[in-house]
């Protein structure tokens, strides 16, 4: 991802694992989140199955949205059931995402930490 600057990218929510066209990300529950570290951030899957550090997710004022910056860009993640929206504009509150949670909704289910240690990439973390 740090290559490409996506002006608005669709991602299949499963489990965990956020997934594009040419692109995975994980997010993933802190298990001791701060004040300066908020309680979720997101990992890149690099093409060797290497996970990477993309960004803390800061909750933005639109529900189930973040906001985050990598490589000095800003982008917003939009949680909407089975997909999510990367993009690097602000969403309008009336285009936002449902209320749904993501904590309550199976398909976004988070995983812990620990939980994603060891998992290879091609693996359901949800599982």
């Amino acid at each position: 991802m740090s290559n490409i600057r996506p002006q608005s990218c669709t991602l299949q929510v499963h489990g965990s694992q956020l997934v594009g066209p040419d692109t995975t990300f994980i997010l993933v529950e802190r298990a001791k989140p701060t004040p300066k570290k908020p309680l979720y951030y997101l990992l890149h899957v690099l093409p060797d199955g290497t996970r990477g550090y993309f960004s803390s997710c800061y909750p933005d004022t639109v529900q189930n949205t973040f906001r985050m910056e990598h490589g000095g860009v800003r982008y917003w993640l939009a949680l909407n059931g089975p997909t999510a929206t990367l993009t690097d504009s602000p969403p309008s509150p009336e285009n936002g995402p449902s209320g749904q949670s993501p904590l309550n909704n199976n398909r976004t289910l988070l995983l812990s930490k620990q939980q994603t240690k060891g998992k290879p990439s091609g693996q359901n973390p949800a599982q």
